[in-house]
């Protein structure tokens, strides 16, 4: 089985945030079982149970709370590796963004981000687990980071014109809004930045096209070799991808057809960061995206094929996904290269 991580370049800033919070990076690092050596690799993961001791650890250091979002300030694109280059040498700030969106499991052997336009502009999130959502820290810290990675790009007078997180309203709302200067709201189906459209085609100050063209065809062949979904996770949804909409099977059809019980199944899901209904979910999301995609269905009538109750069901669940609603998505879809995806289903709280 494939365990979901992350790259030891970005596991390695995040321990730096640990030290300023405070902490003793030897401590640090061996509470949650890492050795220095470990972080300073190019080619090395950390699984994700590791970098969610690791926040967890720095959060009983944290007397600062804004300190994540004003830490991740200091971000540069070189804390991402190979991804970190492929974005310092894109031409605009919208190939640096499709980037992201295209290589993003060069960051995580798992891809949550999710490229979407809304009337305000682009959009870029990240749906995070729910544990590092529910620590608050570790998604303010990310996005924070990656704006500041795109002002170490075009100029630090650069902003977005909004910032969305998945947690709820935190005492200190009026310090991420000095961080981000833009708007910013809270509980969002996921984490992100909104950009402006004509910001879009902003140059990059390190734009390389040729070395950029390079790091792509080496990123795409490591790509190729990197692991799939982990084990379990591909294993269910390749089941469902072969049920019919209407007759989804339950979670004890599935473990008994895999040989074990409906609980057992749930508990190795959830090892991956998966829970089985949002599985399911994502395959009827999937489906209702190809319908609503061709242009020939109404929102109603892709709710009514889908098997939900009504559209309003229909539309929640569609905008935990991609954080739109069906109608704004299927207006869009069409004018951005490349298309929108679906986040990937990380499991819920």
């Amino acid at each position: 089985m494939q365990e979901s991580s992350l790259p030891a370049s970005g596991v390695a800033w995040i321990v730096r945030l640990g030290v300023a919070a405070g902490a003793d990076e030897g401590t640090l690092l061996a509470r949650i079982g890492l050795r220095a050596e470990a972080l300073s690799s190019l080619d090395a993961r950390v699984p994700r149970a590791q970098s969610l001791a690791l926040w967890r650890a720095i959060a009983s250091h944290l007397d600062d709370p804004t300190l994540p979002v004003r830490f991740g300030q200091g971000a540069r694109p070189e804390a991402l590796g190979v991804l970190g280059y492929l974005m310092k040498h894109a031409n605009t700030l919208g190939e640096l963004i499709h980037t992201v969106e295209r290589f993003q499991r060069l960051t995580q052997s798992e891809a949550p981000i999710s490229v979407w336009r809304e009337p305000e502009g682009i959009s870029i999130g990240q749906r995070l687990f729910p544990e590092e959502a529910a620590l608050r820290f570790p998604q303010e810290f990310v996005i924070s980071s990656f704006t500041a990675m795109i002002r170490a790009a075009v100029g630090d007078s650069w902003s977005p014109v909004g910032a969305f997180f998945q947690h709820d309203r935190v005492p200190w709302a009026s310090a991420i809004r000095r961080v981000f200067r833009c708007p910013v709201r809270f509980q969002a189906p996921c984490s992100g930045i909104t950009i402006h459209p004509a910001d879009m085609a902003l140059l990059l100050n390190e734009r390389d096209p040729h070395l950029h063209s390079y790091l792509r065809q080496l990123s795409l062949s490591y790509l190729d070799s990197m692991p799939g979904r982990p084990h379990w996770t591909s294993t269910v949804l390749r089941r469902l991808a072969r049920s019919q909409l209407e007759e989804m099977p339950d979670l004890e059809d599935v473990g008994r057809a895999l040989g074990m019980s409906g609980r057992t199944l749930q508990r190795r899901l959830r090892d991956e960061g998966r829970r089985y209904s949002e599985l399911v979910e994502g395959v009827r999301v999937d489906h209702a995206k190809r319908l609503l995609a061709n242009g020939v269905h109404s929102v109603t009538e892709v709710a009514d094929l889908m098997g939900y109750a009504g559209v309003d069901t229909f539309s929640r669940a569609f905008r935990r996904w991609t954080g739109q609603s069906p109608r704004s998505w299927q207006r869009h879809v069409v004018d951005l290269s490349p298309p929108a995806k679906s986040l990937s289903p990380p499991a819920k709280g």
